[in-house]
């Protein structure tokens, strides 16, 4: 992997870098967040993700392996297609979540986190005579997202993937990358996982993408709503809390760990509670900030009005009277949620 080069190659840039929760930097952005803000809108960005990891599931019962320890109907994932998904414990509190695609010669999980060991952990611990294994690749690899209308225009232009065209929900293998094509907030999301990071970022900059931080991919996440488990949800949430049902819960495939008490929440009709997606505007004029609900996660890349993740009873979002919350950073907010 030319690590090196390509981090010379940031660093010449000039960006304005972050530290995770581990101690690691990361780009926020490049100096402008609003040109770059801009070019999601109307061109594409791409950004290096450093919280991105991903786990190789091999063998030749993978998919039956995956299939009972997740929400969703993995046996029925196509090789070429990808699907979103929770792990859960045996009361469907949240372990993990994160992306699954049926590649040629294994099954990989692509998870939004600082640290994958916990759900690989877990997921060995249940091995006994299947023919599975499971190990991440994430030191070995490095990780974009190329966002925006233009994507998958510029992902064609580059020569990066052999089907450039692929429709959301699909994903692709070269020599270039691995490439997993979804649609956040209706806007063409394109992930790659490359051993070259240097020539992916060549390749992706000549094709007319515009350099990017994890600022402006974070933004477009949280419009999504598409959680991180430790920020947005945690082991103290049942899965469909995360308010991902549609896209990351199947009620039709059958036995897997957790699937009784989510299968009891859909006889019900509903959880008390639910990760909801809103709009945030700051205030002064709020009861004390202790009181308040917490902002989850919020978008940093527009002042006035950004979006946000946050925790609600089900019974306050249906309420009329203003929402005030708080953010982590202690700004008082009025929310709007959205639809």
């Amino acid at each position: 992997m030319n690590s090196t080069q390509f981090l010379e190659t940031l660093q010449a840039l000039n960006p304005v870098l972050g530290t995770s929760s581990e101690g690691g930097a990361f780009v926020e952005h490049f100096g402008n967040l609003a040109s770059e803000l801009d070019a999601l809108e109307s061109s594409a960005v791409v950004c290096p993700i450093s919280q991105l990891r991903r786990i190789r599931v091999s063998g030749n019962d993978r998919a039956k392996y995956l299939h009972n320890f997740c929400t969703n109907n993995i046996k029925e994932l196509a090789q070429g297609h990808v699907c979103e998904a929770f792990f859960t414990d045996v009361k469907a509190k949240i372990i993990a979540h994160g992306l699954i695609a049926a590649t040629d010669e294994c099954h990989e999980i692509w998870t939004l986190t600082d640290d994958e060991q916990p759900l690989v952990n877990h997921l060995n611990r249940y091995i006994i005579t299947e023919g599975v294994a499971i190990e991440s690749d994430a030191d070995e690899v490095s990780f974009f997202a190329l966002l925006g209308p233009e994507a998958p225009a510029m992902l064609k232009a580059s020569g990066i993937a052999e089907d450039s065209n692929a429709a959301a929900g699909t994903c692709s293998q070269s020599p270039a990358a691995t490439v997993i094509h979804v649609a956040w907030n209706e806007t063409p999301t394109v992930l790659l996982a490359t051993h070259e990071p240097q020539e992916l970022w060549n390749k992706l900059l000549a094709a007319g993408a515009v350099p990017s931080g994890q600022t402006i991919f974070e933004h477009q996440r949280i419009r999504e709503g598409f959680p991180v488990v430790g920020v947005d949800v945690s082991s103290d949430n049942l899965a469909p809390e995360a308010n991902r049902v549609a896209q990351a819960i199947s009620y039709t495939k059958g036995c897997y760990l957790g699937q009784e008490p989510i299968a009891r929440i859909d006889a019900m009709g509903h959880v008390n509670r639910k990760l909801f997606r809103c709009n945030a505007v700051q205030t002064a004029d709020a009861e004390s900030p202790s009181d308040l609900p917490k902002i989850t996660s919020h978008s940093t890349a527009t002042a006035d009005r950004f979006p946000a993740l946050i925790m609600l009873p089900v019974k306050q979002s249906r309420s009329d009277q203003p929402i005030h919350a708080v953010c982590g950073d202690g700004q008082v907010v009025v929310i709007e949620l959205c639809k």
